[in-house]
Formats: C-alpha cells, sequence, structure tokens
C-alpha cells in the first residue's frame, strides 16, 4: 500500500487479521470510523512510519488516546502504532496489554504509569505487579539477568531478538 492515509469508512464492521499487512511502509495515519466494532489484535502488520491510529469519538467500542487504540474503557490496548516511538508508557487503567507480546513490538521498550496496581518495569524489565509473569524485557537491557523466583511464566516474545543479554538466570 502506498499511501500515507487510510480512512476506514462507518459501514465498516470489523478489521480482520492482517487487514492491513507488510507492504505499507508509506502508512503514517489510519482513520477508523464510527461502525467498527472489532478490531483483531493483528489487523495491521509492521507498518515502519505509522504514527497514529486515530478512532471515531463515535465509535462505541473502541477509542484513541495520542494516536494509540484501546478499548472503550481504556482498560485493553488493542494497537500501538510502531512508527510513533520507540518507547511507552502504558497508562494505568489498562490491564490487558497482551499485544505488546507481537514480534512486531520487539524495538518497543516498555514501562507503566505510576499507580498502575496491574504493572511494573524494574530496570527495564516487565512484571505483572504480583512478579508472576515477565512480560518483555527492553532492548536496553544488558549484561546478566537474573530472573525473579516468582516468576512461573515467561510471555510470549519476551525476549525475542534481545542481543545485549549476556546470561539469563533464575
Amino acid at each position: 500500500i502506498g499511501a500515507k492515509v487510510i480512512n476506514i469508512p462507518d459501514c465498516v464492521k470489523s478489521l480482520g487479521k492482517y487487514a492491513f499487512d507488510y507492504g505499507c511502509s508509506n502508512l503514517e495515519v489510519i482513520n477508523i470510523g464510527k461502525g467498527v466494532n472489532n478490531i483483531s489484535a493483528n489487523f495491521l502488520g509492521a507498518c515502519p512510519n505509522l504514527k497514529a491510529v486515530n478512532v471515531s469519538e463515535e465509535n462505541t467500542g473502541y477509542c484513541s488516546v495520542d494516536g494509540v487504540v484501546y478499548n472503550k474503557a481504556v482498560d485493553k490496548l488493542v494497537y500501538f502504532p510502531v512508527g510513533k516511538s520507540d518507547s511507552y508508557v502504558v497508562p494505568a487503567t489498562v490491564d490487558n496489554i497482551d499485544v505488546l507480546n507481537n514480534r512486531i513490538y520487539s524495538e518497543l521498550s516498555i514501562s507503566f504509569e505510576e499507580g498502575s496496581d496491574k504493572f511494573v518495569t524494574v530496570d527495564g524489565v516487565s512484571y505483572t505487579a504480583d512478579f508472576k509473569r515477565l512480560i518483555a524485557c527492553n532492548k536496553d537491557k544488558v549484561g546478566e539477568f537474573l530472573i525473579p523466583s516468582t516468576v512461573d511464566e515467561i510471555a510470549e516474545n519476551a525476549f525475542y531478538e534481545e542481543k545485549a543479554i549476556v546470561s539469563v538466570e533464575f
């Protein structure tokens, strides 16, 4: 797709898996109409220049905050545009960030807003607040890494393309 902007009209109800996938290197903005009631977690591939996905304020299921897509309650992250930034602070209201385990976010460093009771980032590594699930290791993490003994799950792609860590131990 050579377009810089895509406008999804109000008549479209669903954006399926990989609706807009690779080959969208020029794409910078997507505007989603009020009719979309289903957005697949993988509706976009790695569009490297995509800076914003804007959702109509009249949409009853989704919203966007600064170009990032959430469900209307802003407790589930639906999509982060990979061209927006190389770091992202997840709002404290969010309790579902599963989409961030997609490989397209392998270069994204995440942290969590003060007041989050669901997630925490310590020394560049993100966990659930109870330290049972290791969610992601930010790319600025270097050297040796000791995984806390409380961790009983490591999320999909948590260490994807992590090259600066020389050892991982429990």
